[in-house]
């Protein structure tokens, strides 16, 4: 496996071996990422190998790079940050403004009115956000976050569900590459003529 990373240029420039003697890094997010059924978090990363952010990013960036990893929005905690943007925003600025300015005029009314109800009666917890969004689109509400000023966390897996789609995936990204520098060398000969 380490012999494969390093190959790919996975594990970066210069290979950090622990002291420990463990496995580097790139090779232990790529186990993670192999076996993983949720996206993984740069929180849940920084939880469980206890390097730094930056270090994480240049990892998964460079995943990415390869056309190995993708990154999506974690929709599992979205009911969560979309209570935290409510609770915040209501707060501040009152049930009032949610229902104008605030993006719940967006939604279904019902539903708006049911999170106002709720905010006001200092009730309006995580679970009972996810039981009344559950009705409204995940991209709808996640406007509705963007709007409350929220921003969804970000999460890292592999570009497909099985090997072949990963392959696929690597391969059509290495073909557009190939064909790019064709057709810049086939400009740079008609200019060189």
């Amino acid at each position: 496996m380490d012999a494969f990373l390093t190959d790919l240029g996975l594990l970066g420039d210069r290979v950090r071996r622990p002291a420990d003697g463990s496995a580097p890094l790139g090779r232990l997010m790529f186990e993670h990422l192999l076996e993983a059924h949720a996206p993984l978090s740069l929180d849940e990363a920084l939880e469980k190998w206890g390097t730094t952010r930056p270090r994480l990013t240049r990892t998964l960036d460079r995943f990415r790079a390869a056309g190995l990893a993708e990154r999506v929005p974690r929709l599992d905690r979205l009911p969560v940050t979309l209570w935290s943007a409510l609770h915040a925003q209501h707060a501040r600025r009152g049930g009032d403004w949610l229902m104008k300015k605030g993006g719940l005029s967006r939604i279904d009314e019902k539903v708006a009115k049911k999170v106002v109800k709720a905010l006001n009666a200092d009730s309006f917890n995580v679970e009972k956000c996810e039981k009344v969004f559950s009705e409204i689109a995940a991209n709808e509400q996640m406007i509705l976050l963007n709007m409350l000023g929220g921003k969804l966390p970000i999460g890292w897996r592999l570009c497909g569900a099985k090997a072949s789609q990963v392959c696929e995936r690597v391969l059509s990204k290495a073909d557009r590459t190939f064909r790019r520098i064709k057709r810049v060398s086939e400009t740079l000969e008609k200019v060189i003529e």
